[in-house]
C-alpha cells in the first residue's frame, strides 16, 4: 500500500462559519449607524431648503410687499 502526501488547501466549514458570524454582528452594529447618518444628513438638506425658501420670501415680500405662492416662481 502507498501512501501519498495530500495538503488539502482551503477553508472548513467551522472557519466559514466564524467569518459569516463576524461579519453579522458587524453589520447589525454598522447599519443602524447608518442609518442614524443617512437621517441626520437628510434633517440637514430640509433645513437648509427651508433656509433658502425663507429668505426668497422675503426677499420678495421686502420688494413686492406680497409672498410667493407658487415655489416654481422662486426660481
Amino acid at each position: 500500500m502507498q501512501k501519498t502526501n495530500l495538503k488539502v488547501k482551503g477553508f472548513t466549514l467551522a472557519e466559514m462559519l466564524v467569518v459569516v458570524i463576524i461579519i453579522a454582528i458587524l453589520a447589525s452594529i454598522a447599519y443602524p449607524l447608518y442609518m442614524k447618518a443617512v437621517t441626520k444628513s437628510r434633517a440637514v438638506e430640509a433645513f437648509s431648503l427651508l433656509d433658502t425658501v425663507r429668505n426668497k420670501q422675503i426677499q420678495k415680500f421686502a420688494k413686492d410687499r406680497e409672498y410667493y405662492t407658487d415655489f416654481s416662481k422662486m426660481g
